[in-house]
């Protein structure tokens, strides 16, 4: 479906962050759950290799999740073939780093961040707290105004038998930020509202299994728009599990370049 305007040719702006690569490559086959599914066997203090797209310019951020059914949270990170020193690894509360134990599982997600990655990153090497198989997912942003830096987290947990789950408000102080937001249950979540799902390998929103899901909104505007996921597979007489989730928000220094003057436009004389 498009649509014109009668009004004249309008140049949207530039968008100020861009999505410049994502990857989820343990999502082959999301009905096959661990320890038998396409996942990463990482041993607690030992580190795991992930290859990623090559990171494409100095200064994007890179930004890195885990899920897993062992109650194991990213430790450390560091890159290869180029050192990308400065990681962070969100603790404590309102952050990322969350478990709980769902039909006798200790799920859990945790995430890790750096600002301003060099180019020329083909793999991560991950440190996890305790061993268990791992799903990832790493995704590369990009900002035509400046430097990224964090604005805002927070979470929520405990959601229990309902069918539509909203994200927790994130006080953001940035005109315009990227987003990102992360979703666990039983059973996974059928979609979102106003963020973008990204395209796991034959798993839908998944990133780890069919319970562990991730939304992106890559240009929030000043207001955040709080994600309403779909609670999978949810009736009266098998209500869904207890859920868990988080988000996340980058901002940039600078100011995006305002929309131009539309032209094509013609005086009407009365």
């Amino acid at each position: 479906m498009a649509f014109k305007s009668s009004a004249g040719i309008f140049t949207p702006p530039t968008q100020e962050f861009s999505l410049v690569n994502y990857t989820a490559p343990n999502t082959a086959n999301r009905y096959q759950q661990p320890p038998n599914g396409p996942f990463i066997f990482c041993s607690a203090g030992v580190t795991c290799s992930l290859p990623i797209p090559a990171t494409s310019g100095s200064g994007h951020l890179l930004f890195l999740a885990a899920g897993n059914e062992a109650g194991s949270f990213i430790s450390s990170v560091t890159c290869s073939p180029v050192a990308c020193p400065g990681w962070t690894m969100p603790s404590g509360a309102g952050t990322c780093q969350q478990t709980m134990t769902i039909q006798s599982n200790g799920y859990a997600m945790s995430c890790a961040y750096n600002l301003s990655i060099p180019s020329g990153v083909t793999s991560l090497n991950i440190t996890m707290s305790r061993t268990g198989s791992e799903a990832f997912v790493a995704l590369e942003a990009s900002s035509v105004t400046g430097a990224i830096s964090f604005d805002a987290q927070n979470n929520f947990t405990g959601a229990n038998q309902q069918e539509f789950i909203t994200s927790p408000v994130l006080n953001t102080s940035g005109s315009n930020d990227f987003v990102i937001q992360l979703f666990a249950n039983a059973g996974g979540s059928l979609g979102s509202e106003f963020y973008a799902l990204p395209y796991n390998i034959a798993s839908f929103n998944y990133f780890f299994g069919a319970n562990e899901s991730i939304a992106i909104l890559p240009n929030s505007g000043p207001t955040v728009p709080q994600i309403t996921w779909i609670n999978c597979c949810f009736t009266v007489s098998n209500p869904p599990s207890v859920t868990f989730g988080s988000g996340v928000a980058f901002k940039a220094s600078g100011t995006a370049t305002a929309p131009s003057p539309p032209t094509g436009l013609a005086a009407v004389v009365h």
